[in-house]
């Protein structure tokens, strides 16, 4: 599954709201989900439908680094 990520929201770093990115996992995302992409943790907020290009687009919210993934 190849997604497009959108980066809405981050209390910690309010620079990177608006990026994009895509993401290729094996398993779906679902809401509340975390997951990491590089050294950032994301915690996905909202799944929209597949278009085109992707089998979905994610909001998610920034939420730290690896550490952060198992909280919350």
């Amino acid at each position: 599954m190849v997604y497009e990520i959108i980066v809405t929201a981050s209390a910690l770093d309010p620079g990177v709201s608006g990026n994009r990115f895509e993401l290729e996992r094996d398993e779906p995302l679902e809401q509340g989900q975390r997951f990491l992409q590089g050294d950032m943790s994301y915690r996905v907020l909202r799944v929209l439908p597949e278009n085109d290009e992707y089998d979905g687009v994610i909001e998610v919210e920034h939420v730290g680094g690896p550490t952060e993934v198992g909280r919350g």
